[in-house]
């Protein structure tokens, strides 16, 4: 619907129904309640500027929440990694030898010149493992 008055109103033939009012051109105008009472239920149905605004407000924090929540999470995970990195593996040295040396022997059987024999990821140490791969003295205890 509009907001000009003419979209409220009905021009008849002259008035001669209880309720119309007459205008000086013989026609007559009556407002329809029916749809002033819509418009009136329609305007009290939209959410104000600050309604829409306090929602915005409760769904950008409930997200950073969750966001806060995710990135707790994750550095929970990377603790408990850290500490099972940092306790003993329950495999003694000259098991852990043994294990290597199979590796090495199968990947010369294969014909390889490298091999991988131990793994970490990187983002566990606090400068990335750049001074290990610099091999700057004391990277061990970083």
């Amino acid at each position: 619907m509009g907001r000009f008055p003419a979209d409220l109103r009905e021009i008849k033939a002259p008035a001669t129904n209880k309720g119309e009012t007459s205008s000086k051109s013989g026609f007559s105008y009556r407002t329809h309640s029916k749809e002033h009472s819509m418009t009136t239920k329609l305007e009290e149905l939209l959410p104000t500027a600050k309604e829409v605004m306090q929602k915005l407000a409760l769904a950008e924090a409930e997200e950073a929440s969750k966001q806060a929540r995710k990135l707790a999470a994750e550095e929970d995970e990377k603790k408990a990694l850290l500490d099972h990195f940092t306790k003993p593996s329950g495999v003694s040295d000259e098991e852990g030898i043994r294990r290597a040396v199979k590796i090495i022997e199968r990947a010369v059987a294969n014909g390889k010149t490298e091999v991988e024999v131990c793994r970490f990821p990187n983002q566990l140490c606090t400068d990335r493992g750049r001074a290990i791969n610099q091999q700057e003295p004391g990277w061990e205890t970083r």
